[in-house]
């Protein structure tokens, strides 16, 4: 795994196998063979996630649950500067596979490590994808809450926005769907100043399926930062784990996607192969067996930062590719995926009971991107999210591209 450049395991290693096939058992419904032609016919490798039958929110580690799925945080590019970033990967979940109330998978953050968990977002942001009862998805958001638009917390099909944990937005756009692999893009650009201009596309199988254009990530250099006591969060309810308080829909519609129509990229093919990799040769390495150690992925992945104007690489939908993970210099172009800027609500501040005692200091630096937060667990705060069983899913073809 060095070529993910992990910066820090937060849990799971044990979890992870690297495979060269998803292994044929993952591949049948009632021990009726699927035809996996098409699934392991580019015979990249894959990346095997264990959830133990038990296993939710890997931070209740002083519980007898076991710790399921992996987190780690990667840093392959340099971020530091970027402002508009793509995240791609492909995930398959088992045709048998119990999705129960859901849990994490992959994206990317700022600001800072330990965005998640309910702890303060004010300084940080991530931007990780839920799968819910059924594969349901959603864009799980952490960022800071005082500072979103109302219309946010409205996005359809349903929205959630939690108190005291992450932002549930667009739950329901699209399904994850067993015995097969979906491919997943986030494009997340940055706000400027103490503008609500920050946004998202979510593109799932090269349709565009979740956006917004007024999203608030960051603070900017010379604002004021308050840093209050800590509320007392037991006496606030979580409705993570409850249906009854979402925002019903409103008649909000998704846009019309201004730019290129992305849906192409994702038939191209390419030689190359592997989970991260911009070979453009095919690799010379036989690779025999099923389960493979993390020295040998190092020789197989290659990660090579070539420059290139215009460049946009994607997740192929026939599995015949990789998208290659490049950096793209910064231009003075308008891109793409970013949606013109419209009139805006207001920012609204959430209203907080009780009087809290505030430090008042002056932000010396603004949340950048640092990178990919590879999440992806059972959870939920309690045990009724568990995994009820035994179970894995498989991921390959990550990619990162700076816009």
């Amino acid at each position: 795994m060095d070529n993910f450049d992990i910066t820090q395991w937060a849990w799971g290693k044990k979890n992870l196998q690297l495979m060269t096939s998803i292994p044929q058992s993952d591949l049948e419904i009632n021990n009726i063979s699927m035809n996996n032609s098409n699934l392991n016919s580019n015979n990249d490798t894959v990346m095997q996630v264990l959830y133990p039958k038990g296993s939710a929110n890997p931070d209740r580690r002083n519980s007898a649950s076991p710790i399921g799925g992996i987190g780690f945080y990667a840093s392959p590019l340099d971020l530091s500067k970027a402002t508009n970033v793509s995240l791609y990967y492909s995930v398959f979940f088992p045709s048998n596979f119990d999705f129960n109330k859901g849990g994490k998978l992959p994206g990317l953050y700022g600001g800072g490590t330990g965005c998640s968990g309910g702890v303060e977002s004010d300084e940080c942001f991530s931007t990780r994808l839920m799968f819910r009862t059924n594969g349901t998805g959603e864009l799980y958001l952490y960022a800071p809450k005082g500072r979103q638009v109302p219309s946010l917390c409205q996005t359809p099909p349903l929205s959630d926005c939690n108190a005291e944990y992450g932002y549930s937005i667009g739950r329901g756009a699209w399904n994850f769907t067993r015995g097969g692999w979906t491919n997943v893009r986030q494009d997340i650009w940055l706000n400027n100043g103490e503008e609500n201009d920050g946004g998202f596309n979510i593109w799932i199988n090269g349709q565009l399926a979740l956006h917004s254009d007024q999203v608030y990530y960051r603070h900017p250099v010379g604002s004021v930062k308050e840093t209050p006591a800590k509320a007392d969060k037991s006496k606030q309810k979580s409705t993570e784990s409850s249906e009854s308080s979402f925002v019903s829909p409103t008649s909000l519609g998704l846009p019309h996607p201004i730019g290129k129509n992305f849906s192409s990229d994702y038939n191209q093919s390419s030689n190359s192969g592997g989970m991260i990799s911009t070979s453009t040769s095919p690799s010379n390495t036989h690779l025999s067996g099923t389960s493979l150690g993390h020295a040998k992925l190092a020789r197989r992945l290659n990660i090579q930062r070539r420059t290139a104007l215009n460049l946009i690489i994607t997740p192929p939908l026939n599995n015949s590719a990789t998208p290659e993970l490049v950096q793209l210099p910064a231009t003075n172009q308008t891109d793409p995926t970013q949606h013109p800027v419209g009139d805006r609500e207001d920012a609204y501040s959430q209203a907080i009971s009780g009087i809290r005692r505030q430090t008042m200091t002056v932000r010396k630096e603004s949340a950048q991107f640092m990178g990919i937060m590879a999440d992806t667990f059972f959870g939920g705060h309690d045990p009724s999210w568990a995994s009820s069983k035994d179970q894995y899913t498989y991921f390959n073809r990550f990619g990162l591209v700076i816009r």
